[in-house]
């Protein structure tokens, strides 16, 4: 599923947690080879300091190393590297991901307070440059995967999602989120939720199940609401969650907005943003693309 995996320190509080993760992912992800990688930001314009402290002066940071150390002990299995390039983040970790192949990218982020997103603009442009599957971590959170919440909105990609979610949980709770006042079709808000329940199990049943090839069948969980972020965030919980992304440019997620960005952004818990390698979609395409 997730043979390699680069994971992104940030050599503070954040990697406790996000360590942990990779441990916990090992065996439910398939992972094969982990590149731990710190990241020295470096502009790629020489300014007038440029030459007085060569490359060979910048020292391997003791924690690259130390955690390194301690995933090789708890997985003596895998091919673990220990890399601390410099440059801009986002493209030492675009050339990190085609010269290994990396299937997913694994960072860390400190916690939401107050419903705000929990990282600054340059772990969130990681996130939105990343042209593999993402994990977001948050500080202090922990990856049980007894249970798991996957945003579902019977596109090709929450259902590519959503079978990633069956292959990694014991138990699947597959969101569908309505926008819609239940007024407008003459009926309460439980009896609208019933029967649009009912339809999407029936759908799931007839045109979903028979794709994923999954031993666990995921369960529906219809909620209305205007924002599907925060619908996904409030049922998971402490669950972790697994979403679909179509991959945009950056761009089109400056114009358009993503609910994977918000939900990895404020989710309590750690998010599998789950895309097509090496896919992205531009801003004339995601407006026109039709699922």
């Amino acid at each position: 599923m997730f043979s390699t995996v680069l994971v992104m320190l940030a050599l503070d509080e954040r990697d406790e947690s996000l360590l942990d993760a990779v441990v916990a992912a090992a065996e439910p992800f398939t992972i094969r080879k982990v590149v731990v990688v710190h990241i020295h930001n470096r502009d790629p314009v020489a300014g007038p300091m440029a030459d007085l402290v060569g490359e060979d002066a910048v020292e391997t940071p003791t924690q690259l190393t130390a955690a390194r150390d301690r995933l090789v002990a708890a997985l003596p299995n895998l091919d673990i590297l220990a890399l601390d390039p410099s440059g801009p983040p986002e493209h030492v970790l675009a050339e990190l991901t085609d010269q290994h192949d990396v299937d997913l990218v694994m960072m860390g982020r400190r916690p939401s307070q107050g419903g705000a997103a929990g990282w600054g603009s340059a772990s969130r442009k990681i996130l939105r440059l990343t042209t593999c599957s993402a994990m977001v971590v948050p500080q202090g959170s922990s990856l049980d995967l007894s249970r798991v919440v996957a945003g579902f909105d019977f596109s090709q990609y929450a259902t590519m999602a959503l079978g990633v979610a069956c292959q990694i949980a014991d138990r699947v709770e597959a969101v569908y989120n309505y926008n819609m006042d239940p007024a407008r079709a003459g009926r309460t808000t439980e009896e609208f939720e019933a029967v649009i329940h009912e339809r999407a199990e029936k759908h799931l049943e007839k045109e979903i199940v028979p794709i994923l090839q999954c031993s666990s069948r995921p369960v529906i969980v219809v909620k209305g609401g205007t924002r599907v972020a925060e619908t996904i965030i409030e049922v998971a919980g402490t669950a972790p969650i697994v979403i679909g992304s179509r991959g945009l440019s950056p761009l089109a997620r400056l114009l358009i907005g993503s609910s994977a960005d918000r939900v990895a952004g404020r989710s309590q818990s750690p998010v599998l943003v789950i895309r097509r390698k090496g896919a992205t979609l531009g801003i004339f395409d995601r407006l026109f693309h039709k699922v």
